[in-house]
């Protein structure tokens, strides 16, 4: 009844990135209502109307060919909104403006790719650890069916107490983690004299992993990527991020069908920037150099093994010691 039912609701959670399947039928959408009548206005809006706002206007002018590249979609709209040029500022929100980008880009068809996580290392150990007294653990969560309102925990890893002096921190996997489409990634420090608190997570999306692992002899086996190359430090994506592709024939395939069916280790890697939740312009929590890597396989299965379902309630606080362990996030539900 509001607005003689011209209102569409596509709602995701306050601070977070939307399910990449949410963006295109919103673009769609917005699309089809401004090409009816150049009267026509459409007001996108989320509670106070700049982060999730600005992730969904930035990918309606990447959609609708205005800007040509995620960074030109992230400065105008920096601009247009906001007097100090800050509008989508949450590294994970920015990370799905430039995934939108890509689809559009590479007119690429998006499709849920599943891979296997087996490691997560950071590296150096962040800087709170090296007393001695503090454990980590490590979440990793998705979205069911591109549903931005249910959550499903796949992994949370045992509380690893920490070495002094420790060079990084790697945690192996020895159990089937599967993941599938929107990822988010928490991680959490606990003192042993203090109640637990989240250092940092990230989102990012199955379909966007490319970046082949490197081998024993130094190389990228890059079959699914390009080239092989030599190894080295490798951010995460962030605007100025580049993905190869070989030939114009991987324009029309999704990236997980890129290179054929065959199993082999992918890599995603995440700078101190990259991050979200966390403010530490100074380095005291993580050095400058600070990264996240994450070792992946690709997996011939067409669903994740099934992980414990949350509704958005259950996934935002924990009131019992064991619950502590779970670490999910406490934050605001609102919703675009």
């Amino acid at each position: 009844r509001k607005f003689h039912q011209r209102v569409a609701t596509y709602p995701f959670q306050d601070h977070n990135p939307p399910s990449i399947e949410v963006i295109k039928p919103f673009c769609e959408d917005v699309h089809q209502w401004l090409a009816k009548d150049t009267r026509n206005v459409a007001a996108v809006h989320c509670k106070a109307g700049k982060g999730r706002t600005g992730v969904m206007i930035c990918c309606y002018l990447l959609h609708s060919l205005q800007c040509v590249s995620a960074e030109d979609a992230l400065n105008y709209y920096g601009q247009k909104r906001t007097f100090d040029k800050k509008g989508v500022t949450i590294p994970s929100q920015r990370r799905y403006v430039n995934y939108y980008a890509l689809l559009v880009e590479k007119n690429l068809n998006y499709k849920p790719v599943v891979l296997t996580v087996k490691e997560i290392k950071l590296d150096p150990v962040p800087n709170i650890f090296n007393s001695g007294q503090t454990c980590i653990r490590l979440v990793i969560s998705e979205w069911i069916n591109g549903d931005s309102s249910k959550i499903r925990k796949v992994y949370s890893s045992d509380v690893q107490d920490m070495r002094r002096n420790a060079s990084d921190v790697t945690i192996r996997l020895t159990q089937m983690t599967q993941v599938l489409g929107d990822v988010k990634v928490e991680c959490y420090n606990k003192h042993k004299m203090k109640k637990k608190e989240k250092l940092f997570h990230f989102w990012f999306n199955t379909f966007f992993v490319c970046e082949p692992a490197v081998t024993e002899n130094g190389n990228r086996e890059n079959k699914h990527c390009g080239q092989q190359e030599k190894s080295g430090h490798t951010n995460g994506m962030d605007d100025s991020t580049n993905f190869r592709f070989p030939n114009n024939q991987m324009r029309t395939h999704s990236i997980g069908h890129v290179g054929g069916s065959d199993n082999r280790l992918l890599t995603l890697n995440m700078n101190k920037w990259e991050l979200d939740g966390h403010k530490d312009k100074q380095n005291k929590l993580f050095s400058a150099d600070f990264h996240v890597s994450l070792l992946f396989e690709r997996t011939d299965v067409s669903e994740p093994v099934v992980g414990e379902t949350l509704s958005e309630s259950e996934s935002s606080s924990c009131t019992t010691a064991e619950e502590e362990e779970d670490g999910w996030e406490s934050g605001e539900s609102t919703y675009l």
